[in-house]
């Protein structure tokens, strides 16, 4: 999603879920600014390990999740 599809969505927003959109925005950008190598991999160990399903398609309820954030199509 280009800018301008970005800020076109969040001025379509009413104001509660553009506070909490702007909110979320803001969080995302500050976990960027954290360095990589500040994680230790080195003790992490596969608990997890094949008890997850990953969907071959993450965006098969794109249009529930707009209509949620009140975006129209």
């Amino acid at each position: 999603m280009s800018a301008a599809e970005m800020t076109q969505a969040l001025a379509g927003l009413n104001p509660e879920n553009y506070q909490a959109a702007m909110k979320f925005i803001r969080y995302l950008l500050s976990t960027q600014r954290q360095s990589v190598a500040m994680v230790n991999r080195s003790k992490r160990f596969g608990v997890a390990k094949g008890k997850l399903y990953v969907p071959d398609d993450i965006d098969f309820c794109n249009e529930e999740v707009a209509e949620l954030f009140g975006v129209q199509k």
